[in-house]
């Protein structure tokens, strides 16, 4: 899912964190910490390595109830190389 997406009640989704470098090739086997919070926020911290595709899979189970879940990444515990991604049900 991309930053912004809507879905519906009851949609399950995956949201693929990507790690690249500053002229956007992947970084592999790196450690993101992911956060997640909001209707998924039972999830908890988690981390997962990155991919040879700089990628890790966060999976959202589907939510019963309208609202929004926002996954929050860090890098490597470096403050400067985070991002996140709100997705909305309704």
């Amino acid at each position: 899912a991309r930053d912004g997406t809507s879905l519906s009640i009851g949609k399950s989704t995956e949201v693929y964190l990507k790690l690249v470098d500053q002229y956007g090739n992947p970084i592999s086997g790196k450690n993101i910490t992911y956060t997640i919070s909001g209707l998924n926020g039972q999830e908890g911290s988690q981390t997962g390595t990155t991919d040879s595709y700089g990628r890790v899979t966060v999976s959202l189970p589907a939510p019963g109830e309208a609202g929004t879940t926002t996954v929050t990444a860090t890098a490597e515990k470096d403050k400067n190389l985070q991002g996140s991604v709100a997705i909305t049900y309704n």
